[in-house]
């Protein structure tokens, strides 16, 4: 069995991010089809336009670099200033006081062992941890168990979303 997260604690920071093997996978897996999709394109923009097929597939695989980059270092922080939840195209840094709670967000109701996580800003704003995945496997009730006190120390509390 893959392990799907690794937790660090740094500090007082709390890092989870999807693991190594998960990640290569997964960005096996999206270069695979972002491939079929860039060759298609350039085969679509050359018929077009005319431009060289080499310059559109090189900037097409320059994006791809890009977002498996920064997928590479997505997860959520949970450290004594606030979270971060740290998505493949955008970050969001939000301080404990402006949470309300942090969520769990059940994949399917019958099988609880895929859950994703979310927080709920005060502002009633979800804030989805795409970039995690979900949780699952034999870790991911230590993973709540350690999302939840930490949580719980900033008077925010874990619940079933």
């Amino acid at each position: 069995m893959i392990r799907r997260q690794r937790v660090t604690r740094t500090g007082g920071t709390v890092r989870i991010r999807s693991s190594w093997r998960w990640l290569l996978l997964d960005a096996t897996l999206w270069v695979a089809v972002a491939t079929l999709f860039a060759i298609g394109f350039a085969v679509a923009v050359v018929s077009a336009l005319g431009a060289p097929a080499g310059v559109v597939l090189a900037v097409w695989g320059g994006v791809t670099v890009v977002l498996v980059l920064r997928a590479l270092r997505a997860g959520l922080d949970l450290s004594p200033d606030g979270v971060v939840v740290r998505n493949v195209l955008r970050s969001h840094v939000i301080p404990w006081d402006e949470i309300s709670r942090i969520e769990t967000c059940s994949f399917a109701a019958q099988m609880e062992r895929f859950v994703g996580l979310a927080v709920r800003r005060g502002s009633g704003r979800l804030v989805r941890a795409r970039g995690l995945g979900s949780l699952s496997g034999p870790y991911v009730h230590e993973i709540l168990a350690l999302v939840r006190r930490t949580a719980e120390r900033h008077g925010v509390p874990l619940v079933n979303g």
